[in-house]
């Protein structure tokens, strides 16, 4: 090889070379970043939110201000607070939750604790008490006794009564004062069927208790073994 030749061929492998280099991709170092911040308009991210309480979320995504109709909300344990499409977190019942936050490929994430009331505290003593009858209460009509016997709403109306909590006896009144819906619901709450020719005992997790029959007893199940057509809440 002559040594013009070796030029020319160093010359053009520098070029290839140039070439390639400036074709590549940016790497870490130079890369923009871009960031999704998460603000509460009523709460720092490490106050508890209480049972029934709300507020909404406020995000920026470089330092820009979104609606909040443009992002994603979800939480991990919509039972312990639920968070709807336009950013509203609820405290549901007491537990911990984490709602994320989704816009444009990007995510952050809220940790909710949602600390009991003195109402959450009483809804439990109610569920703790109605389990008790599992499996022993049986169902007589136009029964009034937690010993003897009772019916759907006899069970419901006696429960709270147990309470000091005034609850209609006759399961058709439940369905006309029916006062929340599906997403409102907590222990101790009302399930309403067959617009009010039955009615169950809420205890949390899509389940309820109630004395379903005679050839059931009082029974816990899943609130949808049959279409629920109300709902009502006694405790205030």
């Amino acid at each position: 090889m002559t040594g013009r030749n070796y030029v020319r061929k160093s010359l053009l492998c520098v070029l290839l070379f140039l070439m390639l280099f400036a074709a590549a991709p940016v790497f870490a170092g130079t890369t923009k970043t871009v960031s999704l911040t998460l603000r509460s308009t009523n709460y720092t991210v490490n106050k508890p939110l209480s049972v029934g309480n709300k507020f909404k979320l406020r995000l920026s995504y470089n330092d820009i201000e979104l609606i909040n109709d443009n992002v994603t909300f979800k939480s991990s344990r919509p039972a312990v607070a639920s968070v709807s499409s336009s950013g509203i977190i609820t405290g549901k019942k007491a537990g911990s939750a984490v709602v994320s936050a989704s816009f444009n490929g990007h995510k952050v994430y809220l940790k909710i604790t949602v600390k009991g009331t003195a109402a959450s505290a009483l809804r439990s003593r109610i569920v703790e008490y109605a389990k008790q009858f599992v499996g022993v209460l049986p169902y007589v009509y136009a029964g009034d006794s937690l010993q003897s016997g009772t019916d759907c709403s006899g069970f419901t109306h006696l429960i709270m009564a147990h309470f000091n909590i005034s609850a209609p006896r006759s399961a058709s009144e439940y369905q006309e004062m029916s006062n929340i819906t599906y997403s409102d619901l907590l222990p101790g709450d009302i399930v309403v069927y067959k617009n009010g020719g039955h009615v169950a005992l809420y205890v949390g997790n899509d389940t309820i208790i109630h004395a379903k029959g005679s050839n059931y007893g009082t029974v816990k199940e899943s609130m949808w073994y049959n279409t629920p057509t109300g709902y009502v809440r006694v405790i205030k």
